[in-house]
């Protein structure tokens, strides 16, 4: 459980240096990025009472993966694939990208 809990540990550091590295900001004084009491790993909890409009985070273009950004774009855009079978192939291409370079 020990080495469990560790390793989620990780990733959420992980997670938090990829959003800084990639100018996504948030209000670290009314979110947490955690691992307690989080299925599947990760999780965001609020630490304080969040008000109706209140903005949470900054998340640029550039930081979220579509059709049109991933290295692939020209093929499922030439195939008319549409959105659904686009962004799970552009997500499976950028997962096996990121296990190359492992």
């Amino acid at each position: 459980m020990a080495v469990m809990k560790a390793a989620a540990l990780g990733h959420c550091e992980k997670l938090r240096q990829w959003l800084r590295a990639n100018d996504v900001t948030w209000a670290e004084d009314a979110i947490a990025i955690v691992t307690d009491g989080v299925v599947g790993g990760v999780g965001v909890i609020s630490l304080r009472h969040i008000r109706a409009g209140e903005t949470l985070a900054h998340i640029p273009k550039s930081a979220v993966l579509s059709i049109r950004n991933t290295d692939i774009a020209h093929l499922i855009e030439n195939k008319d694939l549409g959105l659904e079978v686009g962004l799970r192939l552009a997500i499976a291409y950028e997962k096996v990208k990121e296990i190359g370079r492992a």
